[in-house]
């Protein structure tokens, strides 16, 4: 009979040989969830960013292209009266500066001829 073991008696032994093995474990685990908790922040804070720079690279990506079709209209709608007050005001330009360097050029060639002496 010596040799018989009650229920609280065994509870209480369990305890005591596991009780450390326990709390060790506890701490462990409470590590453990504390590194999951930082790695899950850590992966909020980098899905943030990188929708970030997606949602910013797509508005510049329309803003070029807004840019760019905003030109090609422009250019679309001109008339062809507007096209041809542009040439005739290119052409007016190339001829005045072919007067100009007529006239710089006609100036310095009558510098160098050499003049009748007396």
């Amino acid at each position: 009979m010596k040799e018989l073991v009650t229920k609280e008696f065994l509870t209480a032994e369990l305890d005591r040989r596991f009780g450390k093995f326990e709390s060790k474990m506890d701490k462990r685990f409470g590590a453990v969830d504390k590194e999951f908790a930082k790695v899950r922040e850590d992966a909020a804070k980098s899905h943030k960013t990188l929708v970030g720079f997606m949602m910013s690279s797509t508005l510049v990506i329309v803003g070029m292209q807004l840019a760019a079709l905003s030109v090609v209209i422009y250019l679309q709608s001109g008339t062809s009266s507007d096209i041809q007050d542009l040439r005739d005001d290119i052409s007016g330009l190339t001829e005045r500066v072919a007067r100009i360097e007529a006239v710089t050029v006609g100036v310095a060639s009558e510098e160098n001829e050499p003049t009748e002496g007396p």
